[in-house]
């Protein structure tokens, strides 16, 4: 458990310094909007890693939409207020999420 346990580890330490570096750029509402992608991430893994979470077709279309809308939130954000620098907070609040969805990864497998 040593390799998972220093996995999780990694990717906890690696998920907060997104979230604070992403927080001198972006508002906190947008990063836990962001932020909050983890569990797409963690489907999405989990239907490759784990053969009883597959997806089914159902499900691969809510995650269309779930993706969709994240594309949509940040492709729309960059004309805002705080332009470059809000988009690149938010950035780092979906690396964010990547990183919670991948020791959520580490933990179901």
């Amino acid at each position: 458990t040593l390799s998972a346990g220093l996995s999780v580890g990694a990717l906890f330490a690696l998920e907060f310094f997104f979230v604070s570096e992403g927080l001198r750029y972006t508002s906190a509402s947008h990063m836990a909007v962001f932020l909050y992608t983890a569990p797409l991430f963690s489907a999405l893994g989990l239907h490759f890693l784990n053969r009883q979470e597959r997806l089914s077709p159902v499900q691969w279309l809510g995650m269309l939409i779930a993706f969709g809308g994240v594309v949509l939130a940040i492709s729309g954000m960059a004309e805002g207020s705080g332009g470059a620098d809000r988009l690149k907070g938010d950035f780092y609040g979906l690396l964010a999420g990547i990183a919670w969805g991948g020791s959520t990864l580490v933990i179901r497998t």
